[in-house]
């Protein structure tokens, strides 16, 4: 068979290289390489960088101050891409070129992933898109068959011809024979398909592997808020008050109210795992409306972690009427209203299902005070409600595990990595299998392996006829374009271990290596032999081209030629 070339060898060094290459630079961390990649979501790193943009980051024996790193945050719960400011002690301290406080949590050596190497600007949507296990799996199968696509063996284009036109004239064809060159070349589509798969979930394995483990998703309900204003007192008991208790809602009468007993409380809801911690005050603020006001604190502040809080107070309704009568008299001044302002002041930072969160929750409570009673002052805003009950809710990012996206569905990425692992041990198995079969099976001798790879072109002959010319060849791929190019068989010679190729009257030949060895000892011999019978003058002459010349074989002519006439 014909060797290698050159070419063909520089294409296989410079894939090897390649190959190489990509494993030294772009080998995920997931897999043992020194590579990872970060999808910038946020606007943290702006000016430098923005949304949307992919950064392929590197590990590397040390971090310094200033340089930007990709960490896994224990508090967030996700990979933070962000600028290192300081370093305490062996803890990282992070802070986002566009934010003014530093990251929360402690930052340690092993949480490091990869420093900044470059970044692609807006490849967020190239980068999700080969991520998904399908497309992964399209692109790994055209791969996949232009590199085993061609194991799988050929059908020349003349025979195609032929058959088509052996169809179209309605010739009934032969009915296929389980051969034994067909079980040989069993292994080349058993390999193919094996190596398609191997591909497959290999890429499927990359693809789940070099995914960081949670991702962030955008909610518009990522926690709420409630509040509820309550106030209650004693009362002297009449027609205003039957009980003898002012209750929420209803009118304060200051001339039978005289204390009242003002609560807030707040509630914290989410259905994600969260911690939140902060402080809390309560305030009350009177005034006229044209720019007079006084503060009355009816809860200091005070800190608080979890999900409920209480704030209360007592607003003494005397007290606040003797407060405006002095003012009134002090200034001459005579307002019929007052505007009173119950504030709850609550401000929290957490997180909130692996997203750090920092919020704050002040509802107003208007009320009027005259000169007769307390009340809460009707909204004429629906968008502004001043009822007892308020509630806000926020939206944001969220942090949960990761998926993938495969044939329409989510699938988790445990899952995801153990099939990448498991299929490809199996699609391996398969093609060491389909190759040891194929070398259990490979023919020992040249004549045999022809026969297994041209199956049908080849038949076998006790004796091929004579010939009044033979031409030689050099390569038996010569002979077997010269078959397609005549549409002929080859014939195999049992007798001589020849293959022909017969057109007209010439025979297109090729012997094997071993048979033309033995033809050249014999004739060696035959030369030694008659050297012996010729007279002392003969001796003189050349024997080896008079042996030949006295030898014709077939009663043809014979020439030596290394390729086909025409061809």
């Amino acid at each position: 068979m014909r060797a290698r070339s050159g070419f063909t060898w520089a294409a296989i060094i410079c894939g090897v290289v390649l190959l190489v290459a990509g494993w030294l630079t772009l080998w995920p961390i997931g897999l043992g390489g020194s590579t990872g990649y970060a999808i910038v979501i946020g606007t943290s790193m702006e000016p430098r960088l923005h949304r949307g943009d992919v950064v392929v980051v590197r590990q590397s024996d040390g971090y310094h101050v200033g340089e930007v790193v990709a960490y896994r945050s224990r508090t967030l719960r996700r990979t933070v891409l962000h600028r290192i400011i300081a370093v305490h002690d062996g803890r990282y301290v992070f802070r986002g070129d566009a934010n003014n406080f530093t990251d929360p949590g402690e930052v340690r050596r092993s949480d490091l992933i990869g420093g900044y190497w470059f970044k692609i600007g807006g490849a967020a949507p190239v980068a999700e898109w080969v991520q998904r296990p399908w497309h992964a799996a399209l692109i790994a199968g055209v791969l996949a068959l232009f590199l085993f696509g061609s194991s799988v063996g050929h059908v020349p284009a003349r025979r195609r011809r032929r058959r088509r036109r052996e169809e179209a004239a309605g010739e009934p064809r032969p009915l296929p024979t389980l051969e034994p060159q067909l079980l040989a070349r069993a292994w080349a589509p058993a390999a193919a398909v094996a190596g398609i798969g191997l591909t497959a979930f290999a890429a499927l394995g990359v693809v789940a592997y070099s995914l960081p483990a949670t991702r962030q998703t955008p909610t518009d309900r990522l926690y709420s808020q409630a509040g509820n204003f309550s106030y209650s007192g004693p009362a002297q008991a009449g027609p205003a008050y039957p009980t003898g208790r002012v209750a929420p809602g209803e009118a304060v009468f200051t001339q039978l109210v005289h204390r009242l007993d003002v609560r807030f409380d707040w509630r914290f809801d989410t259905v994600r795992p969260h911690l939140v911690h902060g402080a809390a005050s309560l305030v009350a603020d009177i005034s006229d409306g044209a720019g007079w006001s006084r503060r009355i604190v009816l809860a200091p502040r005070t800190p608080f972690a979890g999900d409920r809080l209480a704030l209360a107070g007592t607003l003494h309704v005397d007290a606040l009427e003797r407060m405006l009568r002095r003012l009134e008299g002090t200034t001459g001044v005579r307002n019929g209203t007052y505007q009173l302002r119950i504030e709850p002041n609550v401000r929290f930072s957490g997180v909130v299902g692996g997203t750090s969160v920092a919020d704050a929750f002040a509802p107003p409570l208007q009320l009027s005070l005259d000169e007769l009673r307390l009340q809460v002052t009707p909204s004429t805003d629906p968008a502004q409600p001043n009822g007892l009950a308020r509630s806000k809710d926020t939206g944001g990012l969220v942090t949960q595990p990761n998926r993938i996206r495969f044939a329409g569905q989510q699938v988790a990425l445990a899952p995801a990595k153990r099939a990448g692992w498991l299929g490809g041990a199996a699609s391996l198995l398969a093609l060491c299998l389909a190759l040891l079969a194929r070398l259990a099976l490979r023919p020992k001798d040249e004549a045999a392996r022809l026969r297994a790879r041209y199956g049908g072109w080849i038949v076998r002959v006790a004796e091929a006829s004579p010939a009044s010319r033979f031409v030689d060849l050099t390569e038996f791929d010569d002979l077997a374009r010269i078959a397609e190019r005549y549409d002929r068989l080859i014939l195999q010679d049992d007798s001589s271990g020849h293959f022909l190729v017969e057109e007209e009257s010439v025979s297109y030949r090729w012997r094997p290596a071993v048979v033309a060895h033995a033809d050249a000892l014999a004739r060696i011999a035959d030369v030694v032999e008659r050297k012996a019978e010729l007279p002392a003058i003969g001796e003189r002459r050349d024997l080896g081209s008079r042996a030949w010349a006295t030898r014709p074989e077939s009663g043809g002519d014979e020439r030596p030629a290394s390729s086909a006439p025409g061809l």
